[in-house]
């Protein structure tokens, strides 16, 4: 609630950005549940690099903005569809 009282922003938005990692925050989970937890000093400084972002139009930019891909969801590189064809050598 802080966090939402700090940047100027509704609950439901911070944890949108959380989620999306847009904002910094730590992810706490236990019994199923999931936490979420913002440092007062990561977010000051987060809205002093991006002082545009902060602002009631930089937040809309900021709630369209595609989320950073995670890890399973990188680009895959496959083999051609050749590389599995056995080559005769003669």
């Amino acid at each position: 609630m802080e966090a939402a009282e700090f940047l100027h922003v509704s609950m439901d938005t911070i944890f949108y950005w959380a989620m999306a990692q847009l904002i910094p925050a730590h992810q706490l989970r236990y019994d199923g549940q999931t936490a979420w937890r913002f440092k007062r000093s990561e977010l000051a400084e987060w809205r002093k690099q991006n002082p545009d972002l902060a602002s009631p139009k930089g937040q809309r930019k900021l709630a369209t903005r595609k989320r950073k891909p995670s890890v399973t969801q990188k680009k895959r590189t496959f083999p051609p569809a050749n590389a599995s064809k056995e080559r005769k050598i003669s």
